[in-house]
């Protein structure tokens, strides 16, 4: 992917080193980000190690989940990948933000969404921005993970981004205002898109960790690896049954 850089003209009444300020805090923030799209640590997601997993899930399973409410396509960059259709989850989509909300569980942080095939795009395979369109494309995988994101913590700011497949190198200047970011407090809420914040060079240079958990009363069961169950879903469970309507739209959680 290739993204242009902009930059803005100061004005020529400004002495040289205040020009120079806005520019070494631009690319300090750009090097920061740089170090953590490429973070080494991402591959278990939280912990969670995918060879430890035991799904039956199929990419059958996964297309025949997401093609009522989307596109696949063949791209020669990403290869197979699935774009949700715009009139169902809006203009303004973004993965791990919209029409959903984290949850603490045994195996970490885990998005909960209330479209119907939000396991499947959440829980199984990658997100990458394409510059080109200005969307979103699902890249699947058969391995299961709480969340495909990276994170970052400071103490009062969580932040979050989408991780790319292994295979794609995404570039930093695309990808650093990309970055969700929430004060702590709001983390947990449903409408997230609400309460998000400005993510600085601050905030991804925090923890390269998920925030610490809720305290607990009792353990939580594990989250259901795979599609949901066709009867009616359990508190732990993360979406609603796999089958709706094909023009479903974008709505807040109704059970969130």
């Amino acid at each position: 992917m290739h993204a242009d850089g902009t930059s803005s003209e100061e004005p020529a009444s400004l002495p040289p080193r205040a020009r120079r300020a806005p520019l070494r805090s631009a690319l300090g923030f750009l090097a920061v980000a740089a170090v953590w799209v490429w973070s080494p640590r991402d591959a278990l997601a939280q912990g969670v190690d995918p060879a430890a997993t035991d799904d039956s899930v199929t990419m059958d399973d996964l297309q025949e989940a997401t093609e009522p409410y989307g596109q696949w396509m063949d791209t020669p960059e990403y290869g197979r990948v699935w774009r949700p259709d715009p009139g169902i989850v809006g203009d303004d989509f973004e993965p791990y933000l919209t029409n959903g909300r984290w949850i603490s569980a045994d195996e970490g942080w885990a998005f909960e969404s209330a479209w119907v095939w939000g396991w499947a795009a959440f829980h199984y395979g990658r997100w990458v921005y394409s510059s080109g369109n200005l969307r979103w494309l699902w890249c699947p995988d058969l391995l299961w993970g709480p969340a495909w994101v990276q994170w970052r913590t400071v103490a009062d700011t969580v932040a979050w981004l989408p991780l790319a497949p292994r295979a794609v190198k995404v570039d930093p200047r695309v990808y650093a205002p990309l970055w969700i970011a929430v004060e702590s407090q709001n983390f947990t809420r449903t409408d997230l898109p609400r309460y998000r914040v400005p993510t600085s060079s601050r905030v991804l240079a925090g923890r390269s960790a998920p925030p610490a958990p809720p305290a607990r009363i009792s353990p939580l069961a594990r989250l259901r690896h795979g599609p949901p169950a066709r009867t009616a879903p359990t508190a732990s469970a993360p979406v609603a049954p796999t089958k709706a309507p094909p023009d479903q739209r974008k709505k807040a959680p109704s059970h969130l």
